[in-house]
């Protein structure tokens, strides 16, 4: 992309505003025309006062140019006046344009795009947008304007001095456009550099309590410094290109000067041309030469302002991948069943996260959707909200297919609570009121005692008109949780989706808002998200997915006599023991029997090792092993998610992502070896640990047990 691309992007920005563009554009004549044309004073002063010795000529000459000058002066304030407004105004129209752009794209564009890679489209690209309208697009008319009318005066003096100029004006506009193309692209780059160095930075900035707890300030530095280097790099490369860009047509337009001036002199030695002709001649000649060189200067800020637009129409060339379709309707009040018929999704081209999934969640069915994780239980909900749309197959609504029904009637049907639920800055009042911009006071009132916790709002010291926070940060998880149970009730959902909504929470806080959950949901369908089957015992089907396909459905009491997947999980998460503030946990010796490096053991050992855990705990986003160091210690979850990972020559790869009953370490018991991955909490986490020592002291008692055991977990490896 070019010069005729800056132009056709901006003057594409510029077109709702052609009435003040024209103006504008007129403006740059009258004034253009006149700075160009003074020279010609000079001519008619030699050539004709100062000859023929007038004083009347004289004073007609600085009569019209004074007039001239009032006039171009006039001319150069409506233009500044113009310039102003149409950057303004324009800039607006974008800013707007993006905004609403960005609020009809996908879940999917968000996944793609890093927070700071997106802010940089509302900061350094707008900014390439208004130099590009306040200077550069104005620094290309002007001196263009200027060369053009310049070029018709030189005809008019000397046409073989004005030939001999353009010879070396169209060397000043081809040497450079190879250098040009490079310094665009080179541009792009940077602007790509400087995106990724603040999605680094905001990062940084969001887990400085990970950083300050496992003392990772040089890493992260390291990381900034390689990135910042890399930026640095490729800004000194533009720099260098753009000024190499801007400097041979100056040297150009120097040599052209020459020889110019050797020629005209020539012309006036033997009587060809007089010398005012000469004078006014290079007089223009100065201007276009001052032009040329505006142009020079203005190309680095045009490459620059072309890496920022280019950019910006990247962003709105994206398009949504959920929208409404063309013959969309609005769906009717929902009253008989959702139902999945044959859906198969997936988010990347990889295996299916569902695989021809079909059930029927009926209305006033309290339903649950259970699983391992990376079974595609949350993905089913996303369906259901229409956030995606299944890669094959039906999710219907009383029949409807959701395609063909508007996504705002579907949605206003919908009342949803995610696992973290971001409370934006504003009073308590419009964060609920969010769910319903249209509910009256005592609505919202209604649906916050309805969440239970009015009592807590009230002894606010501002009551509702309390500030939430940055995020909510005022307010406890818990509290947090309530506000958004409160904003999805105030819609008056038919449907309720609940997504591991309490999950992150305590013990005592969890069985809380279980309760309170458990008594909005009558009268009304409610789908909940959850790898916890304590809190879903009471629900009217619960569907179990395993690896994207449903295997089994039915009441709890039915599933645990089927004695299949949810009867595994269930006796995998069961047996543990945690009182109402979670700081200590224990664990039965059933429970251990289950674990396969620990079913060799006798009960006895099995029920002194229950005495030897230890309960640990860690807040979401923290390290508890890390690749490459000393294994020591094994690892029950008693509540929680972690992310387990390894570090290769391809990166960070996401190997599993365990929860409640689920364990890792457990080599460590058995020989001192390195930590072969790193895990990471994703919410906060209960454990209960064993040491080596511990365990090898009770192994010390039963000769050649450890030897067993290797070779038993030898085996199943």
């Amino acid at each position: 992309m070019g010069i005729g691309a800056f132009l056709r992007i901006v003057l594409r920005y510029v077109r709702p505003y052609w009435l003040q563009a024209s103006l504008l554009l007129l403006l740059l004549f009258v004034d253009t025309a006149f700075t160009t044309a003074w020279p010609l004073g000079f001519k008619f002063f030699i050539d004709s006062a100062l000859e023929e010795k007038s004083q009347r000529l004289m004073v007609i000459i600085l009569g019209a140019l004074l007039a001239g000058v009032v006039l171009a002066s006039i001319a150069s304030l409506g233009r500044d006046y113009c310039y102003a407004f149409l950057s303004a105004n324009v800039l607006h129209d974008v800013r707007l344009r993006i905004f609403t752009h960005m609020q009809r794209l996908s879940l999917s564009f968000y996944s793609r795009y890093g927070t700071g890679d997106l802010m940089s489209r509302f900061s350094s690209d707008l900014y390439a947008l208004e130099t590009a309208i306040t200077w550069a697009l104005a620094s290309l008319i002007l001196n263009t304007l200027s060369i053009l009318i310049g070029a018709v005066l030189l005809f008019g003096l000397e046409w073989r001095l004005a030939l001999l100029t353009v010879i070396g004006l169209l060397i000043c506009v081809i040497a450079p456009r190879g250098l040009a193309r490079r310094s665009t692209e080179v541009s792009i780059a940077a602007k790509e550099a400087q995106a990724k160095l603040a999605d680094a930075v905001q990062e940084n900035i969001q887990v400085q309590p990970v950083v300050k707890a496992f003392g990772l300030e040089r890493q992260a530095i390291s990381l900034f410094q390689r990135q910042s280097q890399e930026l640095t790099r490729l800004t000194f490369r533009f720099g260098f290109l753009s000024y190499f860009t801007e400097r041979i047509p100056n040297i150009a337009i120097l040599i052209s000067e020459i020889l110019v001036i050797g020629a005209g002199l020539l012309l006036v030695f033997y009587g060809y041309r007089t010398l005012g002709t000469l004078v006014a001649f290079h007089a223009v000649f100065l201007n276009i030469s001052a032009s040329v060189g505006g142009l020079s200067a203005v190309m680095p800020v045009v490459f620059q302002s072309l890496g920022g637009l280019q950019r910006i129409e990247a962003l709105l060339a994206e398009m949504p991948n959920i929208e409404d379709a063309s013959d969309a309707k609005d769906l009717p009040k929902f009253s008989r069943a959702v139902a999945f018929h044959d859906v198969s999704f997936n988010y990347n081209g990889d295996r299916p996260t569902l695989d021809k999934v079909s059930l029927e969640i009926s209305k006033g069915m309290y339903a649950a959707l259970v699983g391992s994780s990376g079974s595609g239980k949350s993905t089913a909900l996303n369906l259901i909200l229409r956030f995606y749309d299944p890669s094959s197959g039906l999710v219907t609504f009383d029949g409807t297919d959701a395609r063909q029904a508007t996504l705002s009637s579907l949605r206003q049907q919908i009342g949803v609570v995610f696992q973290e639920n971001v409370l934006f800055n504003i009073s308590v009042k419009k964060n609920v009121r969010l769910g319903n911009p249209a509910a009256t006071d005592a609505e919202v009132e209604a649906a916050i005692r309805a969440a239970e916790i009015h009592d807590f709002v009230a002894n606010l010291p501002q009551g509702l008109a309390t500030l939430a926070g940055e995020r909510g940060g005022r307010f406890s998880g818990g509290q947090r949780q309530r506000l958004a149970l409160a904003r999805a009730l105030v819609r008056d959902p038919t449907i309720l989706l609940l997504d591991e909504a309490t999950s992150a929470l305590d013990p005592v806080t969890e069985e809380a808002i279980n309760k309170t959950l458990l008594r909005v949901a009558k009268d009304r369908t409610v789908v909940t998200v959850t790898h916890r089957l304590s809190t879903i015992t009471k629900a009217d089907r619960i569907f179990v997915l395993d690896e994207g396909r449903l295997c089994e459905q039915g009441r709890h009491e039915d599933l645990l006599k089927a004695n299949g997947v949810y009867a595994h999980l269930w006796r995998k998460q069961a047996g543990f023991a945690l009182n109402e503030t979670g700081d200590h946990a224990g664990v039965e010796t059933d429970r251990l029997k289950e674990i396969p490096l620990l079913s060799e053991l006798d009960h006895s050992i099995l029920s002194e090792l229950t005495q030897q855990f230890v309960t640990e705990r860690y807040p979401a986003g923290r390290r508890v092993i890390v690749q490459g160091d000393p294994g020591d210690k094994f690892y029950l979850i008693v509540r929680g998610k972690v992310d387990v990972t390894i570090k290769d020559r391809d990166g960070e790869r996401r190997m599993a992502v365990l929860q409640d009953g689920d364990y890792f370490g457990e080599v460590a018991l058995l020989q001192d070896v390195p930590r072969t991955a790193t895990v990471r909490t994703l919410v906060p986490s209960i454990f209960l640990t064993l040491e080596r020592v511990q365990f090898s002291l009770l192994l010390e008692r039963v000769p050649n047990l450890r030897e067993l055991l290797i070779e038993k977990y030898l085996e199943r490896k």
